[in-house]
This record gives C-alpha cells, sequence and structure tokens, in this order.
C-alpha cells in the first residue's frame, strides 16, 4: 500500500536509509540561521548515524526523542552560532564568522 502513495525517494534512501536525511541536514546546514533548529522524524539508530553529517553540516547539540515505549522519534539539532548564512547553494561552502 505504501509504494501507491509515497515518492521512491521516500521509500528509497540508499544502502543505509539515510540519503535523502544527508540531503535535508546538508541544506538545512546552508539555510538555518545560527541558532535555527533542524527536525527531523527517524526510527531505529539513524539518530547515530546521522551525528557525522549534523556536525559536517554546521550542527550542534543533537537530541533525540523517544516515545513511550522507547522507540526513536525524532532528532532535533541546532545550527552551530559560530556559523553565519552565505547563500551559497554549494554544500560544500561554510561561512565562518
Amino acid at each position: 500500500d505504501v509504494q501507491r502513495y509515497e515518492p521512491r525517494v521516500a521509500l528509497d534512501g540508499g544502502e543505509d536509509g539515510l540519503d535523502l536525511f544527508r540531503r535535508i541536514v546538508a541544506a538545512a546546514g546552508r539555510l538555518l540561521h545560527p541558532g535555527g533548529w533542524l527536525l527531523v522524524e527517524l526510527g531505529g539508530t539513524q539518530d547515530q548515524a546521522l551525528g557525522s553529517a549534523l556536525a559536517a553540516s554546521g550542527f550542534d547539540r543533537p537530541e533525540s526523542w523517544w516515545d513511550e515505549d522507547g522507540d526513536l522519534r525524532g532528532l532535533a539539532a541546532q545550527a552551530a552560532a559560530n556559523l553565519r548564512h552565505c547563500g551559497s547553494d554549494d554544500p560544500k561552502v561554510k561561512c565562518h564568522l
């Protein structure tokens, strides 16, 4: 049923299922102002697997949250205060104060 309603990119996240999340993290790192928050819904151990992508994109203090059954439900990460928005679409560009 899910295949009938969800776009392929939502169902095929690459080898580890995190390709789309990595793209979201990189884009958020470019677009959010210092102190801005990225919130994503995920599960399993995906929060741990995104740690290096978050750090590389300028996020610090990632916080995961779980439901009442102890299942991972999401992650919040704050854009570091030492980065500023520079308007570049190049994911390799980091603008520091």
